[in-house]
């Protein structure tokens, strides 16, 4: 799986934003041989999937952030999949989508998780495939607030009792376990406390226990780190920094940048480009515009495309860095 650093790294140079091109694809955890892939290339193609139908389009919305609290979304439709490929998502349980789009030589994952629901419908001579995904689970009152968590427990909460000072890498282990997601950059993160003053280095065990989710918000407060889940994996981040390792990606007219940037009265601001590879939570970007400049850090981003129209952006809320 490509982390949000590796995609920065390894699409930023040199990408010139001519040629869109996607890949989704559909994955059965029952059967991998069973996945279906949908691709989309303007330069050389329209879209086709490996069900062998040629002439497909996608649309698709993502939503993802750096706070733990606030969904991860992904809304897809496929026009006209073929009928083997409709036939096999129908009452298929358990699906996991992968979403990678951008341009010819600078696509970068935008979505990894399992999808919650697919559907077919037809409109008049078109048969929509839908597909959604998010990484929350509901709360037990049935109010439409979730938290940002696919729990490898049925409630995502944390039972097994523990000894009196627990190392914190188990900490995190045990936490990342009953969340149901990978460890993501966990060793890059323990690595940078070790540079710190005072760093943490356990946690009491009563702290690893009730709610998986709060846990690790109270941890990583006490070990001055920030966390969230993207693509199925943790990322840490320290307090108000930008992603360990990751570029700066310039935004400005040149660079894909589509009208001009808003700042609200806190100073975070808001601004729309092209689908520019390596924009994700937590990157470092270099705004350059007429009366906005300087670093700011992803908190938000929504990535929107159609391949049959117009949209192929990213719109950003970022706060100064």
């Amino acid at each position: 799986m490509v982390t949000g650093a590796q995609n920065a790294q390894a699409s930023v140079s040199g990408t010139r934003l001519f040629g869109r091109a996607m890949t989704l694809t559909i994955g059965f955890l029952n059967d991998p041989s069973a996945n279906i892939t949908t691709v989309f290339n303007e330069q050389n193609s329209t879209g086709w999937d490996s069900g062998g139908i040629d002439g497909l389009d996608v649309d698709f919305v993502v939503d993802k952030s750096l706070k733990p609290t606030d969904p991860n979304t992904c809304a897809i439709k496929v026009y006209n999949l073929s009928p083997t490929s409709r036939q096999s998502l129908s009452g298929s349980p358990k699906l996991t989508v992968k979403l990678e789009a951008g341009y010819v030589g600078g696509v970068t994952q935008l979505y990894f998780a399992e999808a919650r629901s697919a559907w077919t419908v037809r409109e008049g001579a078109d048969y929509i495939t839908h597909i959604e995904s998010s990484d929350t689970i509901a709360r037990p009152t049935g109010v439409r607030t979730t938290k940002k968590a696919t729990p490898g427990s049925p409630d995502g909460n944390l039972y097994r009792a523990y000894g009196p000072r627990v190392p914190l890498a188990d900490a995190f282990q045990a936490i990342a376990g009953i969340l149901g997601v990978g460890a993501g950059n966990l060793s890059q993160a323990l690595a940078g406390l070790n540079n710190k003053p005072l760093p943490l280095s356990a946690v009491n065990g009563a702290a690893l226990f009730g709610n998986g989710v709060q846990r690790m918000t109270d941890i990583c407060r006490s070990a001055g780190l920030e966390w969230s889940i993207q693509d199925g994996v943790l990322q840490f981040l320290n307090i108000g920094q930008a992603l360990s390792g990751s570029l700066a990606v310039d935004i400005n007219a040149g660079t894909g940048m589509i009208g001009s940037p808003s700042v609200d009265s806190s100073g975070a601001v808001s601004v729309s480009t092209l689908l520019i590879p390596g924009l994700a939570p937590g990157i470092l970007i270099n705004m350059s515009s007429l009366f906005v400049s300087g670093g700011y850090r992803i908190e938000k981003i929504r990535y929107q495309g159609e391949t049959r129209g117009k949209p192929w952006y990213a719109h950003i809320d970022a706060v100064r860095y």
